[in-house]
């Protein structure tokens, strides 16, 4: 089963999710505006993602896509859910949530599976930690993220090293970066889309590129 539409994602709910699967799954897309009608009740969706991810036995997981509206009630289970998914190793990771919430990046930036990153969290905080190493990221799109170092208060001020060694494509929208120094080791980098109109970079912000086969786009 290389892919669960909708419609069988509800069959299965209706009909009781079991780990028992004769084939692997590759992915998983989440939607909770076409899975379930607007009059659904939000625990209901949280509910379902969660029993699946729990039951969830795939070492073959593939791609994860998580579209939810903005009930912050998801919060808590937004970061479980991509903390569970990051366990089995997902290389293609797709967030779009509305809801306010603090996410601590250490374990996202700590899957060295991870090949493609996109997120789109108008309303999250995400703490970069000191030194991120991702050795086989190739696409990283960052959209209406607020953006801080996950450092203590004595050290806020140290440079902040993210080393994406085969990274192709960096695409950077409506993002905030509210912190000091950050070195960006993109040595193959292709393309770099960074919005500089719509993004917001703190005035005591130093943001240094090191690549060498640059194609930019301001």
């Amino acid at each position: 089963m290389q892919f669960i539409p909708v419609w069988l994602s509800k069959k299965i709910k209706k009909d009781g999710f079991t780990c028992g699967h004769s084939s692997p799954i590759y992915t998983l897309h989440f939607d909770d505006k076409t899975l379930f009608s607007p009059n659904t009740e939000e625990p209901e969706f949280v509910s379902f993602v969660t029993r699946v991810l729990l039951h969830l036995n795939s070492s073959t997981l593939h791609s994860f896509y998580l579209f939810a509206s903005s009930h912050d009630s998801y919060s808590c289970f937004v970061t479980a859910w991509i903390s569970a998914v990051l366990s089995q190793k997902v290389q293609k990771l797709n967030l779009v949530y509305d809801g306010n919430f603090i996410l601590c990046s250490r374990f996202l930036f700590d899957c060295k599976f991870l090949v493609e990153l996109e997120l789109c969290l108008p309303k999250c905080i995400l703490k970069i930690p000191a030194s991120v190493f991702l050795p086989y990221l190739k696409l990283l799109n960052l959209l209406d993220i607020t953006l801080v170092s996950d450092t203590d208060s004595s050290s806020h001020r140290k440079e902040l090293v993210l080393s994406f060694p085969v990274l192709k494509l960096f695409k950077s929208y409506d993002c905030e970066w509210l912190m000091h120094n950050v070195c960006l080791k993109l040595p193959l980098l292709e393309q770099l889309w960074f919005d500089t109109a719509r993004s917001s970079v703190s005035s005591t912000c130093s943001i240094k590129f090191y690549t060498s086969c640059l194609r930019l786009q301001l």
